[in-house]
């Protein structure tokens, strides 16, 4: 294996969430080691509350959360995936969806981005 062909396969690895990696392809072995977060907008937080994942899993958004949505404290906003469990994600607050910083049905690290909320504490 040539090391544009590694390169290019770092490069298409940038696109996905995760902690460590190992690969093996024609018999060279390639351990990676990355902090599992992908890059996010940059997000001007203010005084907005960010929902970050407690736990690696599939997010789970439910149907009626899009940007925008208003939303009431303890209110079940999706729900994480994670090993066959699912695990409720509560809004901490009444508010407004301000930003849903990732897709439906992907995978999501521990402490990564899911939503900004705003509105009164």
């Amino acid at each position: 294996m040539k090391i544009d062909e590694v390169f290019k396969i770092m490069q298409r690895l940038e696109d996905y969430p995760y902690n460590e990696i190992d690969i093996e392809i024609e018999g060279l072995k390639l351990h990676v080691n990355k902090n599992g977060q992908k890059e996010t907008d940059n997000v001007e937080l203010d005084d907005d509350d960010v929902i970050t994942s407690p736990m690696v899993g599939i997010i789970h958004i439910n149907d009626n959360i899009q940007e925008g949505t208003t939303v009431t404290k303890g209110q079940v906003l999706g729900q994480i995936e994670s090993m066959k469990l699912f695990n409720d994600l509560k809004a901490p607050q009444d508010g407004e969806i301000k930003k849903i910083h990732v897709e439906d049905g992907t995978g999501i690290q521990f402490g990564e981005p899911i939503f900004t909320i705003t509105g009164a504490k």
